[in-house]
């Protein structure tokens, strides 16, 4: 199992696993399955702190592909930037500055052997012309990496060896250079020297050695531990995770991932927050007799919703309910858009084992159906379903559209045309029911999809406009 930390582990930044992910990796190790990181930061008490959460946590690769150590922290593997390469981008950013653009101003970090011998060795060299600390020392800080050395200039730093460069900017704030054409302008210094530049968005960007990425450390790793890559799960979020999530058997995207990574996976897990390396983990590494592979994201009181939840119990498929709170905080919300359904409603339903999300419940309950080869829900016969699909679509367009119009309407003179519209409905069911059940004898997804709605429609006429609407 390889993963990357931030954004994959955890929040960007964080320390801390939580108690699913802490869980999964511990039995891997326990069942003698290799545990590594993959990750951009380099090592330092963060690191230590995430080995005593996780004893046995074996070789990692750290700087982004840079380094590789043993699980002693002894290095396997090192890459560092060629003297032209530093010089070419100690001249860029000199003073602190976009190709000496005062209005430009950049924070550059070189990830350097510092202290040779110490126990964090590696240490982020920052350039800080007038020696005070920036937003950027803190954040490295607040992230539990070594403490930055501050430096008013870069001369010199070839002979220290640097593994890579950390570039970052302020987007938005006065003074500040433009990422993009920062990334522009170093792509155009530094070629025909082979410099990996990735690009991490309108904050940051990262110069490493030729030829190294995540995906080169992982492959180093893997040989290491004589691990065939198509035998390893790695989980990453992010564009610098492209190139593992492809040489591996299987590469798994958390649902807050980037686009591209999301792309890139063979397969997507449930988000960071909600412990997707565990749930990667425990379905392609460790599965559990049972184990569920269905998120059903709901709302009590919502009948597309509970038309789902019918055939949820009536398949007995094994499943995990979590409740939708659209009525919570504006992050809440904008959450479960970004990681679940971009319309923010429910019901929405994710399968773990085939990376599918849903959110259209009529489209739920067909792949719910169909998943376990249909039976009476779905019949084989294409006749059967085109009928089943002509009750849903009376179902949606015409009975549950002419019920919330009577029920909402509060204009006396179009109060009988509105209730002409709801017999209409329901003249058809009267017509053409065969009994039991809307198709006859089976119970099937027509009926499962209709009955929330008519449960609601006899409730909330009788309550509110005293109508019996079923009295026929």
């Amino acid at each position: 199992v390889v993963t990357d930390v931030d954004g994959t582990l955890f929040s960007f930044a964080g320390r801390d696993l939580s108690d699913g992910n802490r869980r999964a990796l511990t039995e891997c190790v326990e069942s003698g399955v290799h545990v590594s990181l993959a990750t951009g930061r380099i090592p330092g008490p963060w690191f230590d702190a995430l080995k005593e959460q996780v004893p046995g946590i074996g070789a990692c690769v750290f700087g982004n592909g840079a380094l590789v150590v043993d699980g002693s922290g002894s290095p396997i593997w090192e890459s560092q930037l060629p003297d032209e390469i530093v010089a070419a981008v100690r001249e860029y950013t000199l003073g602190g500055c976009a190709g000496g653009d005062s209005a430009a101003r950049l924070c550059v970090l070189a990830a350097t052997r510092w202290e040779p011998g110490a126990p964090h060795a590696i240490r982020y060299v920052e350039l800080s012309p007038d020696g005070s600390p920036s937003a950027i020392t803190s954040l490295i800080e607040r992230a539990g990496e070594p403490d930055a050395v501050l430096l008013p200039s870069l001369d010199g730093l070839e002979a220290r060896g640097v593994l890579k460069f950390v570039i970052w900017t302020l987007p938005g704030e006065d003074g500040w250079a433009s990422m993009d054409a920062t990334v522009c302008e170093l792509r155009a210094r530094l070629e025909g020297l082979g410099a990996t530049i990735l690009h991490h968005g309108d904050r940051w960007c990262e110069v490493l050695p030729p030829g190294v990425d995540k995906g080169s450390g992982v492959l180093k790793l893997l040989s290491s531990l004589g691990v065939a890559p198509e035998d390893a799960l790695a989980v990453g979020d992010a564009e610098n995770d492209l190139s593992m999530l492809r040489i591996v058997g299987i590469g798994a995207a958390p649902a807050n991932a980037q686009p591209a990574a999301l792309a890139a996976a063979d397969v997507v897990v449930p988000s960071n927050s909600d412990d997707g390396v565990a749930a990667a983990i425990r379905k392609y590494v460790l599965p559990e007799e049972g184990a569920n592979m269905l998120d059903f994201y709901t709302l009590d009181m919502c009948p597309f919703a509970q038309r789902c939840w019918i055939v949820l119990e009536e398949l007995g498929a094994s499943y995990s309910r979590r409740a939708v709170n659209l009525r919570g905080s504006e992050e809440e919300r904008a959450r479960y858009e970004r990681e679940v359904n971009p319309r923010g409603k429910v019901p929405a339903l994710r399968d773990a084992e085939t990376g599918v999300t849903l959110f259209e419940s009529l489209l739920i309950n067909e792949y719910l159906a169909e998943r376990q080869e249909g039976g009476p829900l779905l019949p084989a016969d294409p006749a059967a379903r085109a009928r089943i699909r002509l009750w849903n679509e009376h179902c949606d367009s015409q009975l549950a559209v002419a019920h919330f119009t009577l029920l909402m309407n509060k204009d006396a003179p179009s109060e009988e045309a509105k209730r002409a519209a709801l017999d209409a409905a329901l003249d058809v069911y009267e017509a053409r029911l065969v009994g039991p059940y809307l198709l006859g004898d089976a119970f099937t997804l027509a009926d499962a999809n209709a009955l929330p709605f008519f449960e609601r429609l006899d409730f909330s006429l009788r309550h509110y406009k005293q109508i019996d609407a079923l009295a026929r």
